[in-house]
């Protein structure tokens, strides 16, 4: 395990390690387990995660009926209304553009079936279906307050063929606390969605987008 003293150390260091580039870069971390099989169903590692603050600035699309298009209107980037699924259908190219520009797909739930008609397929291929778990459906009198900010703090943790994580935690030009926080909070949560818990921690690198992985564990 990483304490919050030891994840601001390495974050200093990363902070000082190479000369800056002429973009932003990420923080990204990537954390390699051991000893799971994910054939089995309780070794399995996918959940949703908020950690303490933004890693990005998230960008949502909403697709809503008329109880929630106005609270749509105030806090999503886009707005696609439940009279417009249908124009969208064979725009294959209008979809893939949204699901490219977009961080997060939030839909009501009483139109999901017609929404996934439409989209589901390119959104699905890509991860960026309204997944539940992310909060991404709401019901009718649902609340999108906040929506954006929210967002901006969730990241997606999930194992596919290899034991290994991939996700960031933020970005050079956030606050090296806040950084630090978020490492924290990342081992800590992944942890506790373990079978082994730290005993399945191989090791974890942090790394900026075009620099060297530094070994944290």
């Amino acid at each position: 395990m990483i304490n919050k003293e030891e994840a601001l150390k390495v974050v200093r260091l990363l902070s000082n390690s190479e000369e800056k580039k002429k973009f932003t870069q990420t923080i990204d971390v990537a954390i390699n387990l051991k000893d799971l099989n994910l054939k089995n169903a309780d070794d399995k590692v996918d959940f949703f995660d908020d950690l303490p603050h933004p890693v990005r600035s998230a960008k949502v699309c909403a697709i809503v009926g008329p109880e929630l298009l106005d609270q749509a209107r105030e806090n999503a980037d886009f707005v696609i209304t439940a009279d417009e699924i249908d124009s969208y259908k064979d725009k294959v190219k209008e979809i893939k553009k949204l699901a490219k520009e977009h961080d997060f797909f939030v839909a009501q739930a009483n139109i999901m079936p017609k929404m996934a008609m439409v989209f589901g397929k390119i959104l699905g291929s890509r991860g960026k279906m309204p997944n539940p778990k992310a909060g991404c459906v709401l019901p009718p009198k649902g609340n999108l307050a906040g929506l954006k900010e929210r967002f901006s703090k969730k990241i997606r943790i999930q194992v596919k063929n290899d034991l290994v994580v991939h996700t960031i935690i933020g970005s050079e030009a956030d606050d090296e606390k806040q950084l630090a926080e978020n490492l924290h909070a990342l081992v800590d949560h992944l942890v506790h969605h373990l079978p082994k818990g730290h005993n399945n921690l191989k090791s974890l690198y942090i790394k900026k987008t075009m620099g060297k992985p530094v070994k944290v564990i």
